[in-house]
């Protein structure tokens, strides 16, 4: 796909008067992706449900992609909890000459690991949501770079916690720390962890 390959999402009804259907038991498995412009696993973006619980993405490969790799884009009212990405393989971004329209991408900010991010941005809710109890596991990064990651939450109250990494491979070393994940967070994030 150009634009992002697998995106949960819980929207309103047409005329935006109605708030989406909670989005939960989502299973997404077993998945080739190439993505080229946009994010291959993404979850919240255009969100107008209350929830987003019990999801689960295992045993899936992504063979090219720009932005991030798995993706939580948070800009509206959800609680985004229990979430697991189980098994995943990453293999080479696209960098160069990466664009859309007119615009071109600085490669230094592409083929990024993961991201968890609350803002405001295209949907017009004013609530915020959370993002939290996500787990990473058995993940394998392969491409050429060395992934960095975001973590943002919007304030006290709608913040990121419970953030777990386990068996997290770069370049054939097993991360040992958070140190070595790169992660760019700020003040409303708390309890994460690597093992």
């Amino acid at each position: 796909a150009f634009d992002d390959n697998i995106v949960l999402k819980g929207l309103m009804r047409r005329d935006d008067t109605v708030k989406g259907p909670d989005v939960k038991n989502i299973r997404v498995q077993n998945c080739v992706l190439w993505n080229d412009w946009g994010k291959p696993l993404k979850i919240g973006t255009e969100t107008k449900a209350d929830s987003m619980t019990r999801i689960v993405i295992e045993d899936c490969d992504i063979v090219h992609f720009v932005h991030y790799a798995m993706d939580f884009f948070n800009g509206a009212r959800a609680v985004i909890s229990h979430v697991t990405f189980n098994d995943i393989r990453i293999e080479e971004p696209i960098t160069e000459k990466a664009s859309i329209a007119e615009t071109i991408y600085d490669p230094e900010n592409l083929g990024r690991l993961v991201a968890l991010d609350i803002q405001q941005k295209r949907e017009a809710d004013t609530i915020r949501g959370k993002i939290e109890h996500i787990r990473y596991s058995n993940i394998n990064y392969l491409g050429s770079n060395y992934p960095t990651s975001l973590m943002r939450g919007h304030d006290e109250a709608h913040s990121i916690e419970d953030i777990q990494f386990e068996n997290i491979i770069i370049h054939g070393k097993k991360i040992q720390d958070l140190d070595d994940l790169l992660i760019d967070r700020n003040e409303f994030v708390s309890a994460v962890e690597i093992e």
